[in-house]
């Protein structure tokens, strides 16, 4: 099976278990803003192809915070990565997603602010959330914590609605390299 049909596949299995939970009421995010489900095919290839560009290894730490039920990190159990971690607040996403999976993969139940991401090769997130604040914060929490030569992908389109310029600020004291839209790099 090609890389484009596993995508497809994927991509279709874990929209219909969150549509699910949208359609029993679940009020984690607004479905309304819940905009980037048409893109998680190119967000998938796009997070694929900036790994292998990285030359992140298979056993490099690579945590999705605020899973879900993470095309992501189901992808890349499939594709034989070995330490992947996933974050969310919502445990029915995670018991959902662990049932997916191929290798082992640690599944953690906690706020995305909480977690420690110090030991992280890449640190991905497709993070629905609209609050300036909220996601402010956690940015800063993860630049924070970043070592050198780590990943920070986030497709959500969050850095451009908190504004880009108090993104910059976020980092004004740390050493990053803008790789493309939505992915830094720690450099220093």
């Amino acid at each position: 099976m090609n890389i484009d049909a596993l995508i497809k596949i994927i991509t279709h299995l874990t929209k219909s278990i969150e549509d699910d939970y949208v359609n029993l009421g679940v009020k984690f995010f607004d479905k309304n803003n819940y905009h980037f489900i048409a893109s998680r095919e190119n967000y998938i290839k796009q997070f694929l192809e900036i790994l292998d560009k990285e030359q992140i290894d298979k056993d490099d730490k690579i945590v999705d915070a605020g899973c879900g039920v993470s095309p992501i990190i189901l992808m890349l159990s499939i594709l034989g990565y070995t330490n992947i971690h996933g974050t969310d607040i919502f445990q029915p996403y995670l018991r959902k997603l662990d049932r997916l999976l191929v290798t082992e993969t640690l599944l953690t139940n906690i706020d995305i602010n909480d977690y420690d991401y110090s030991d992280c090769k890449v640190v991905y997130s497709f993070v629905p959330i609209k609050d300036e604040q909220g996601i402010t914060r956690f940015y800063q929490t993860v630049i924070n914590q970043l070592s050198v030569n780590s990943l920070l992908i986030d497709y959500s389109g969050t850095f451009e609605d908190v504004g880009i310029d108090k993104y910059i600020k976020t980092i004004k004291d740390k050493e990053f390299d803008n790789i493309e839209l939505g992915v830094i790099k720690r450099i220093k």
